[in-house]
């Protein structure tokens, strides 16, 4: 003989507090007021934040309406292989990675919308460990040991997501995209780009260096990329 089992299911609070804005299809029920009218701030808000990801749905009626929900969305919510298209009307870019969106968001200033100004608070030099069951999201300048810290076995099998991650799997060294040099750090990095990609003439690069060297370096090129102080530096000696 079977016994029906009666459900488990709590019945729905008579007390409890519900949305009723007009169009609003939340099922959610409230216990206090203060946690509907949270909810509430969400048919208020003017500012919207779809999601950039594409053949993402947070799009549209489905965009966030809050800064931090999107930005948990896009650290959690899609992998490394996902691609983003600039969510500005108009930006006819091609379809990026997260960390190169990032970037991308910041050549577009301030006066853009709600969903660039996002890209543009999230710090452009965390990058994601494409290692299978990782993911950690770091600095850059911490990644390589953070790599070495995975055994040798594990980066073989994962040569290619290391590879893409712009290392070596061995040795963890920093691959040149345009020569294919080993370089040992970041640092080394910028200044192999800086002496043999950016520039041919190393005469004009050597004045180049000793003219934005000391204290103008520090205060026009935090991000220790000398190269980029140059047009700077021309038009502050030009006004002096």
């Amino acid at each position: 003989m079977h016994v029906m089992l009666s459900s488990s299911r709590k019945p729905r609070d008579s007390n409890a507090l519900k949305c009723d804005f007009p169009g609003c299809h939340s099922r959610a029920t409230f216990k206090r007021k203060y946690e509907l009218q949270r909810h509430m701030k969400k048919h208020e808000r003017k500012e919207m934040y779809p999601c950039p990801a594409i053949d993402c749905d947070r799009k549209g009626s489905r965009s966030f309406y809050r800064a931090d929900k999107i930005v948990h969305h896009l650290r959690t919510g899609h992998g490394g292989n996902d691609s983003y298209l600039c969510p500005l009307a108009g930006c006819l870019t091609h379809p990026m990675s997260f960390d190169e969106i990032k970037l991308h968001a910041r050549s577009h200033g301030w006066k853009c919308n709600s969903t660039v100004k996002i890209l543009r608070r999230i710090p452009a030099r965390q990058r994601q460990c494409m290692l299978k069951n990782c993911l950690k999201r770091l600095d850059i300048l911490k990644m390589q040991s953070h790599l070495l810290g995975h055994t040798m076995n594990e980066r073989l099998e994962e040569t290619a997501a290391i590879q893409q991650m712009g290392y070596d799997t061995e040795t963890v060294k920093v691959i040149c995209p345009l020569c294919k040099l080993l370089l040992r750090n970041h640092g080394g990095f910028t200044a192999h780009l800086q002496s043999v990609h950016l520039t041919t003439d190393s005469t004009h690069l050597a004045q180049f260096r000793e003219s934005v060297a000391g204290i103008l370096c520090n205060v026009f090129s935090p991000n220790g990329l000398s190269w980029e102080t140059w047009r700077v530096h021309r038009l502050w000696l030009e006004v002096s």
